[in-house]
This record gives C-alpha cells, sequence and structure tokens, in this order.
C-alpha cells in the first residue's frame, strides 16, 4: 500500500511524570529522622531515673521506645508505598475500628492519672486506641470529602456526615476523661471541612459550640478536677504542693537552663521532682539540660515537617491527598501547640506528648505512620511541565 508523501505526521505531546523523590519528600524524610534521633537522646536522659526504679534498668525505656520507633517506621514505609485507592479503601475499616476500641476501652479500659483511656497488652504494654483514632479520621475525613468532589454530592450532607463522625469519636475520648487528644481530634475535622472549601463562619460555629460543651462538662459532677485545672492554670502559686506543682516545676526546669542548658543527663528536675518529664513535659527536661539552644532546634525541626506538609498538601495531585496532607499537617501542628502551650503556661495541661519525642509508643507510632501518608502523597508529586504542542517543537527536530 502506497504512502501518500503529503501526509504531515502529529508528533505526540510530550508531559514530565512526576519524580518520585522531590525536595518535599527530602525535607520530610531528613527533618523526621533528626526529630526522632534527638527524641530517643532525650527520652534516655529524661526517663533513666524513672525506668531504673521501675523496671531495675536506666535503659528500659529507651529500649522500649526504640521498638516503638521501628515499628512506626514499619507502618510508616507501608504507608508510603499505598496508592491513594488503597488509603481511601482501608479509611473506613480504620475509622470502624477505632470506634470499636474506644468503646471497649471506655468499658473495659485501665485508667492512668485519672483518664479511662488505655488497654492492657501482653508483656506489660499498654495502649491508647484514642491515639489511633486521629490517623483514622485524617483518612475518613479525606475520604468522604474526596468523594464529594468526585461525585458531585451534595456539601452539607458530606459535611453533617463528617461531623458526625467526629462527634462519635470525641465524644467517646472525653467519656474517658480525656481533654487534650479532642481538641487534636476537632482540629484535624475542622481543617480538611475548611481546606474542602467550608465557609468559615460555618466553621467558627463549630467551634465555639465546641468551646460551651467542654464549658458544659467542667460544670457536670464528678468533672470538678477540670476547673481546679484551669484555676491552678490561671495561679500556679496558689496551689504549689497541688494542680499547680507540675506547672511550677516544668517552668523551673525550662528556665534553669539558660541558653546552652546544663548539660546532657544533668537534669534536677527529672530526679522526681518533674511528673511526666519523659512524656508531657520532655521539652522542659530539653530546655533544662539544652537550653533555649536545643530547644528552639526540637521547635524548628516540628515547623519545618508541619510547614512541609501543608507545602505537599498544596502541591498534591489529587483531592484526596490534599486532604490527608492537610489533616496530617494540621494533627501535628495542633498538637505541638497544645503541648507546648502547657509547657510555657499560655494553656492548661491537658496530657498531650510532643510529636516524635515524648516517650510512649501508643503516641509514636500512629505519629510517624501519619508521616508514611505525607510522604505517599509527596512521593506522588513532582515537578511538572505543561504539554507541548507538536508544531512549538519544530525547531528541535
Amino acid at each position: 500500500m502506497a504512502i501518500d508523501p503529503n501526509i504531515e505526521f502529529e508528533r505526540p505531546a510530550r508531559t514530565e511524570r512526576a519524580l518520585p523523590l522531590n525536595s518535599s519528600f527530602l525535607v520530610l524524610a531528613g527533618s523526621l529522622t533528626l526529630l526522632c534521633v534527638l527524641g530517643l537522646i532525650m527520652v534516655a536522659s529524661a526517663s533513666s531515673v524513672e525506668s531504673a526504679q521501675l523496671y531495675g534498668s536506666s535503659w528500659a525505656m529507651l529500649q522500649r521506645q526504640v521498638l516503638g520507633m521501628i515499628g512506626g517506621g514499619i507502618a510508616a514505609y507501608g504507608f508510603s508505598r499505598l496508592s491513594m485507592k488503597w488509603m481511601r479503601i482501608v479509611s473506613w475499616p480504620l475509622m470502624m475500628l477505632s470506634v470499636a476500641l474506644l468503646g471497649y476501652t471506655l468499658k473495659f479500659g485501665v485508667e492512668v492519672g485519672g483518664q479511662r483511656n488505655w488497654i492492657r497488652l501482653p508483656f506489660s504494654l499498654q495502649f491508647q486506641p484514642s491515639e489511633l483514632a486521629k490517623l483514622a479520621l485524617v483518612l475518613f475525613c479525606a475520604h468522604m470529602i474526596a468523594n464529594n468532589i468526585a461525585h458531585v454530592h451534595s456539601r452539607l450532607r458530606t459535611s453533617i456526615s463528617i461531623v458526625f463522625a467526629s462527634c462519635v469519636i470525641i465524644g467517646l475520648v472525653l467519656l474517658e476523661r480525656d481533654l487534650g487528644t479532642p481538641i487534636i481530634l476537632a482540629g484535624i475535622a475542622l481543617s480538611i471541612l475548611y481546606a474542602s472549601g467550608l465557609p468559615g463562619r460555618w466553621i467558627a460555629g463549630m467551634m465555639g459550640i465546641g468551646v460551651l460543651g467542654v464549658a458544659a462538662l467542667s460544670l457536670l459532677p464528678g468533672s470538678s478536677y477540670r476547673i481546679d485545672r484551669f484555676l491552678a492554670w490561671l495561679n500556679p502559686a496558689a496551689d504549689p504542693q497541688g494542680y499547680g506543682y507540675q506547672i511550677l516545676h516544668g517552668q523551673y526546669a525550662l528556665a534553669s537552663g539558660g541558653i546552652f542548658g546544663n548539660g546532657l543527663g544533668q537534669s534536677v528536675e527529672k530526679w522526681g521532682a518533674l511528673p511526666a518529664a519523659h512524656t508531657d513535659f520532655i521539652l522542659s527536661i530539653i530546655g533544662e539540660e539544652l537550653g533555649l539552644f536545643g530547644t528552639l532546634m526540637v521547635l524548628f525541626l516540628l515547623m519545618v515537617i508541619v510547614f512541609t506538609g501543608f507545602r505537599i498538601a498544596e502541591h498534591a495531585s489529587d483531592d484526596f491527598g490534599r486532604m490527608v496532607a492537610f489533616g496530617v499537617s494540621t494533627w501535628i501542628a495542633v498538637q505541638v501547640m497544645v503541648n507546648v502551650g502547657a509547657i510555657v503556661r499560655f494553656l492548661p495541661i491537658t496530657g498531650v506528648p510532643l510529636p516524635f519525642v515524648s516517650y510512649g509508643g501508643s503516641s509514636l507510632i500512629p505519629t510517624i505512620a501519619a508521616m508514611g501518608l505525607l510522604l505517599a502523597v509527596a512521593r506522588n508529586t513532582g515537578p511538572r511541565v505543561r504539554v507541548v504542542p507538536a508544531q512549538d517543537e519544530e525547531e528541535n527536530y
């Protein structure tokens, strides 16, 4: 068959595929690695005294933290290799599992520090389902929003579904007498709703209802401890041996380190003076041993992770990935603000750990796993160029 020589063949348009490794991926992975290493060093120092008293070895808690970090790393790697499709598939089962575990905890959980939010596991281990609920809520909300955008569902109906599911999770956690985690859960849900385009006045209204709800819970019979904590936050010196004790000693530790600290391992407050020195108040020990320099370095790495997460959300290639990245970033940001705010007395103490740094596998594993979600979104997002028509490439041939 003869070929007509006058036929002009159109060259296919070229596009550049997303790079498997981009700058956000590398910055996030590098910052997370540095922060986790620094966290291990400070857990080894801050927990040494209590670890020796409880387990007969100064390194026992560090070993558990290392195992938790390895478990979180494995979970993060697994999530980072998942496609957006599989993340959406696991969102519903993970949400149902979280609700079931929270309900079980409310009935059969172990009470620690006045809060029934722990499940006892073999080998003297404990698990806090409310930490897993944060991860589940991010995926669930992101899936609902992405499904709404793809199928042009009613935004109001989708928002109501998200608010209802969030209220179920938050309500169960509040019944466990935990006030810090619900703040983070509410921040996750509201941030994703805001990122989806829900009007700001709706967000403000829901925040106002939440504040009124917390205030009402604080006035219920049996909840006087919340009022006592609030009053101690306003004036800790009025109750120096009671609810004000931890606030005062946390500030003593943070202030005594000066600019460069008293030296690694040289904390005085960790010798039984500061409760939760290796968990909720580990930043106070960092300030005491590494000074203002070490404290700012930790906060800087956390800030890098948060802003990188929001940058990943901004450049995400699909709506689900954008919502996931936005929700995870807000999660870390709110948790850091609540923890640091309690230590510097900007907020009341709510028992929230510092992400990636505080001791505790229940918090560490889901938080690191959430970084796997961010890495997955970043891995599938890279620099792209516009489609180049064939006629524009004439001069290159």
